[in-house]
């Protein structure tokens, strides 16, 4: 696994073993289905990096090393797309969500900081770089009629 910021006994003691089990078990036939658990983990911390990549510097530590708030993240997340499976609009697979969702919220805000490394500081500036070969047709701001390459 590549992000492992959380692990099963962290999901088990948020939800209970026996949710966890249920969660897992698509074929209905009271085993969990290879792959389910594992699969979510890996999603659920690909979910924390996509939210948090402008923030701080993504990958994280491994669950040993990384902030517990990471941890946190991954383990609603992960709760998030257990329960999503069968109804994504369920109760439950909303309330991890908004767990999920308030706490980016707050790191995003800089109400709350994780100790890990942020991306180099950019002084107040930020560079753009693009390239554009079509010709662009339209109307400037004062009605006069444009055209060229940009």
């Amino acid at each position: 696994m590549a992000h492992p910021y959380t692990t099963r006994a962290r999901v088990e003691a948020l939800l209970g073993a026996a949710t966890v089990l249920a969660l897992c078990d698509r074929a209905g036939d009271g085993t969990e289905d290879t792959g389910v658990f594992d699969g979510a983990i890996e999603r659920a911390a690909n979910a924390v990096d996509a939210g948090l990549r402008q923030y701080y510097v993504v990958p994280f530590g491994t669950v040993a090393v990384c902030d517990g708030m990471v941890s946190d993240l991954c383990d609603y997340y992960t709760a998030h797309l257990l329960f999503s499976e069968d109804d994504p609009e369920s109760r439950y697979a909303r309330l991890w969500l908004s767990k999920f969702d308030a706490i980016v919220s707050r790191l995003a805000s800089g109400e709350s900081e994780l100790n890990e490394t942020k991306p180099a500081a950019l002084d107040g500036r930020i560079g753009i770089s693009a390239t554009y070969t079509d010709n662009v047709f339209g109307v400037d701001d004062d009605g006069d009629d444009r055209m060229g390459n940009f």
